[in-house]
């Protein structure tokens, strides 16, 4: 029942001569019809179908999440990444280096990291197929390892350039 049959039903309720029980029984089919409405616009609990991938970049650690604050992220300055699933319009794939906040994954820690080490860190992103297959939020760390501080990390390639776009 669309709502335009809801707002008439309403009027006949108002406006009719018909008893009180019968009133008051339509009233209570009015009111469930209405709650089945309002139970449509609800937000879908997340889909069995979100497809996770995973993908390890390297990379220099800007900031790292506060403890205290289990919101806080881990900033890092990654390197391209060439296969990165994006949803760029021509559905071309990569993703450019940059200094990109990562959420953390339960049980992942930093308390042995400093600001300035390199990573090897490799972070899960959620795709949901109804979303045309977008990321549902920022990837989240699931694993790294510390790597030598004289690890070159290469921030420019071309392929993954998308600033021309």
């Amino acid at each position: 029942m669309n709502s335009q049959k809801v707002v008439r039903l309403w009027r006949h309720i108002r406006f009719s001569q018909i008893g009180l029980a019968q009133s008051h029984c339509l009233c209570a089919i009015l009111l469930l019809t209405c709650a089945q409405l309002l139970a449509g616009c609800a937000p879908e609990e997340q889909s069995s179908s979100i497809k996770t991938v995973e993908y390890t970049v390297r990379g220099k650690v800007i900031s790292l999440p506060d403890p205290a604050s289990p919101a806080s992220q881990l900033q890092l300055h990654h390197e391209p990444i060439p296969h990165f699933r994006a949803t760029w319009p021509d559905g071309a794939l990569g993703m450019r280096s940059m200094i990109m906040p990562f959420d953390i994954a339960d049980g992942v820690t930093f308390d042995e990291v400093k600001v300035g080490d390199i990573l090897d860190l490799t972070f899960a992103v959620d795709y949901d197929p109804q979303k045309q297959g977008r990321p549902t939020g920022l990837g989240r760390v699931v694993r790294y390892e510390e790597l030598d501080a004289k690890t070159e990390l290469i921030f420019t390639d071309p392929s993954t350039d998308r600033t021309a776009d």
